[in-house]
């Protein structure tokens, strides 16, 4: 027979590693987004300079 401090204890646990374990898989979806983002950013960078557009953006602000 287990008391209820320790049930409560038990469920305390329970839910922080129920809580971390959503948070590695929030981190993990956020890494992938932002690695195809970067992806996707090189890409369109490569093609800029492949065409010869060398405009910064410091030269279309002024």
């Amino acid at each position: 027979m287990t008391s209820y401090v320790d049930e409560a204890v038990r469920a305390r646990i329970a839910a922080v590693a129920a809580k971390k374990q959503q948070q590695r898989q929030e981190r993990a979806a956020f890494a992938r987004r932002r690695a195809a983002g970067l992806i996707r950013r090189h890409a369109t960078k490569q093609a800029r300079l492949n065409r010869g557009d060398t405009t910064t953006v410091q030269e279309v602000a002024a």
